[in-house]
């Protein structure tokens, strides 16, 4: 057998719905429709799939950029406390 369709499960819960309500058949939902059925992830083609993945290792490059810069710029802050510390404290 092959996989179950969501769509497929989606339709025959609705119709079960439907039909108790036609024969006033108290039928309980704990939750919405849509949230009883999972939710399965689009299929991305081989050629989509590597396009997404340069995209993600620029963006991963990009991010490990900025966090390089933040880290120099917290560094040259903290260097820059410390000398003002010390030039303060030789003053008194």
């Amino acid at each position: 057998m092959g996989d179950k369709s969501d769509l497929a499960y989606e339709n025959y819960t609705q119709w079960i719905i439907e039909e108790a309500a036609k024969y006033k058949m108290p039928y309980p939902l704990s939750r919405y429709l849509s949230s009883t059925t999972p939710v399965q992830p689009m299929r991305i083609l081989p050629s989509t799939r590597v396009k997404y993945q340069e995209k993600m290792d620029d963006l991963s490059r990009a991010c490990d950029a900025w966090k390089k810069k933040y880290e120099k710029a917290a560094s040259e802050l903290k260097d820059n406390d410390m000398e003002i510390a010390l030039q303060q404290h030789a003053l008194q």
